[in-house]
């Protein structure tokens, strides 16, 4: 065999070797995608609260919409905090040479982080919300 060829094997061989000893690291879409998915899942949080709070019979429908306005202002403040923390704050935290796509993977891994934590905030704050029938 040529040397030529042992030499691309050897490189080839070694190259495959270092690839299954590295850990799978997402790539930028793939965390976009995850973070979509938990976006989702927030907002089916959301309408199982909005549900709730129209279900409550015993409120009169003035306070239901109310209560839900003020759910509504509240999760767009979130979202705003969300976005300003997760994309602009990547920005300085991943400061550095080569940081663009650093930057973005801190961004998607925040932006789903804060979201997950945000869903188990309103799932948890939908169970105190109890149906009750008209009086």
């Amino acid at each position: 065999m040529p040397p030529r060829v042992v030499c691309v094997i050897v490189l080839a061989t070694a190259a495959l070797a270092r690839a299954e000893l590295a850990p799978s690291v997402p790539t930028t879409a793939e965390l976009q995608q995850k973070f979509e998915t938990a976006d989702a899942e927030l907002e089916r949080a959301n309408a199982e609260a909005v549900a709730r709070i129209d279900c409550r019979a015993d409120m009169p429908a003035d306070v239901r919409r109310a209560w839900r306005t003020a759910m509504d202002r509240t999760q767009d403040a979130w979202r705003r905090y969300r976005d300003l923390d997760c994309k602009d704050g990547a920005r300085y935290r991943g400061w550095g040479p080569g940081a663009g796509d650093r930057i973005a993977r801190m961004s998607w891994e925040c932006l789903e982080a804060v979201t997950r934590a945000r869903i188990a905030v309103v799932q948890e704050q939908t169970k105190q919300i109890h149906c009750a029938p008209s009086p």
